[in-house]
């Protein structure tokens, strides 16, 4: 379902209540250019305009019905329609293949055993998957994600914090940070961690077992590091939420651990006198 301007002006006071107490907590004098992120029908952008009349106004939406209102309802602000996660999806994989373009480039390897790299691969952001393919073309790749060609160029290399270069032929400017397999990418105030894998890959990490988080919920742990100087319960005490179980010192100062639910008491496994270490185990519950 697309956005509905009509629909989304009818609770625009209510809107504009948090965007008018924020706007008021920014001390900016005379800002060059000021982006509206998500601008919707403009309402906010409008704002921004009164607050900065001297300053260039871009406002940036996915919706081109919010954009047609918002370029008649202010016409000398610049209007562009653009989805910003998607240019932070194609940026992390221009990343990654320019990283891979370069090490299949290394001396010393395997006559007659080259690698070929695909055109297939998947931007892995938190739980979802975004499957794209890249092929190149003169400075950067051209790069298809979710039915969309975006043709991204640029010289940016691994030593360069800041990427510059166009995305179909528009000016765009990221900050990629890569560690290990992780890269991280901050564009437009939204900062992103991601991997990026071969989809042959991707379909293997499928295939893995999910090992799941242990329950710690029926345990006492130790906060801190320090010395456990009393164990105010006993084995098979019923005690309540705010109850105190123990006492920790750590820099010259006592630590009172209370409950924070009612519980009983299945075994005390840290003894007074004993040196803790951060989430060591220190009381168990049933």
């Amino acid at each position: 379902m697309g956005w509905e301007p009509e629909r989304y002006l009818q609770f625009a006071d209510e809107r504009l209540r948090p965007a008018q107490d924020l706007l008021a907590r920014i001390p900016l004098p005379a800002p060059v250019r000021v982006v509206d992120l998500g601008c919707g029908p403009g309402n906010v952008t409008a704002l921004l305009a009164q607050r900065w009349p001297r300053a260039e106004l871009i406002g940036i939406d996915a919706s081109t019905a919010m954009l047609d209102r918002a370029r008649r309802a202010l016409p000398e602000a610049r209007f562009e329609q653009a989805d910003i996660r998607q240019q932070i999806d194609t940026g992390i994989a221009f990343a990654r293949r320019r990283y891979i373009d370069r090490a299949v480039q290394i001396s010393g390897q395997m006559g007659g055993h080259p690698r070929k790299v695909g055109q297939n691969w998947v931007v892995f952001i938190g739980e979802t998957h975004y499957p794209m393919t890249l092929g190149e073309i003169e400075g950067g790749y051209s790069i298809v994600c979710e039915g969309k060609r975006y043709d991204l160029v640029s010289d940016w290399q691994f030593r360069d914090l800041v990427f510059n270069g166009t995305c179909n032929g528009q000016a765009i400017c990221l900050q990629i940070e890569r560690s290990g397999l992780d890269y991280r990418i901050s564009h437009f105030g939204k900062q992103v961690k991601a991997i990026v894998m071969t989809a042959k890959a991707d379909r293997l990490l499928a295939l893995m077992p999910v090992k799941a988080a242990p329950d710690m919920s029926k345990y006492l742990l130790s906060p801190m590091p320090g010395l456990l100087r009393e164990i105010a319960v006993h084995e098979g005490q019923q005690v309540r939420a705010g109850e105190r179980l123990c006492i920790i010192e750590a820099m010259k100062m006592e630590n009172i651990l209370k409950a924070d639910k009612d519980a009983v008491v299945k075994r005390v496994v840290a003894h007074p006198g004993e040196s803790l270490a951060v989430d060591q185990v220190v009381i168990e519950f049933a």
